[in-house]
């Protein structure tokens, strides 16, 4: 029987990506997604090795971000 913390660390490692990936993925640079993060906007889970992991959830919160600056919501 496999035990169910290792079950939520696969499930966990399925739901996640780094941000190169992210990146990639929402066509916006690593720079201003850390920058997103250090205003609080973005939250990344971070690991003993310093990487940051984001769940999928984070790329329609940029996408989110996007269009309101795109709407003038940063003035």
């Amino acid at each position: 029987m496999v035990e169910h913390s290792h079950l939520c660390d696969v499930k966990w490692q399925a739901a996640v990506m780094r941000i190169t990936e992210l990146s990639g993925r929402v066509g916006v640079s690593t720079r201003l997604l850390r920058y997103q993060e250090e205003q609080g906007l973005l939250a990344p889970r971070r690991e003993e090795n310093g990487y940051r992991y984001h769940e999928e959830a984070a790329v329609e919160r940029v996408e989110q971000i996007r269009g309101l600056l795109g709407a003038g919501a940063d003035h």
